[in-house]
């Protein structure tokens, strides 16, 4: 199902996908500036071993940012030349969003997204939206 998120919303969303994570994490965002919060979740999914990519725009990491990085093992850290797309997802979310993983961006700027669930997992209780019912319009092709 897909549910629209505003700047809100979306700041609850991230911090949940990093949480509900099992496996793997991926975060695609040009710009980086983690917040105190979405650090401590990140060394939490290390902890968890969890295998965490982080794509960001080439040249638009500072130092600080990187050193706080770099101390999260299973963390890899990858840049391209010409990203300006945002999206953070793992096995039962995927988030696309205008949100750079920025502070300001989730403090200033007015943000949108939307959030897709994977549903034929429902027998483990994480689907809370809609009795986990998926509309399948959304997935065809017209």
């Amino acid at each position: 199902m897909a549910e629209f998120l505003n700047k809100e919303k979306l700041s609850k969303w991230i911090p949940k996908i990093i949480e509900t994570s099992e496996k793997e994490l991926v975060i695609v965002s040009p710009y980086i500036q983690v917040s105190d919060k979405i650090l401590n979740l990140l060394k939490q999914a290390e902890k968890k071993s969890i295998e965490i990519t982080l794509i960001y725009k080439e040249g638009e990491l500072s130092d600080k940012e990187r050193k706080k990085l770099e101390d999260i093992n299973n963390l890899n850290l990858l840049s391209h030349p010409n990203l300006h797309s945002k999206c953070l997802y793992n096995e039962k979310y995927f988030l696309l969003t205008s949100m750079n993983l920025y502070e300001y961006s989730q403090k200033h700027n007015r943000e949108m997204g939307v959030l897709f669930r994977r549903t034929n997992d429902e027998a483990n209780g994480w689907n809370d939206y809609k009795n986990g019912k998926d509309d399948d319009s959304i997935f065809q092709f017209s």
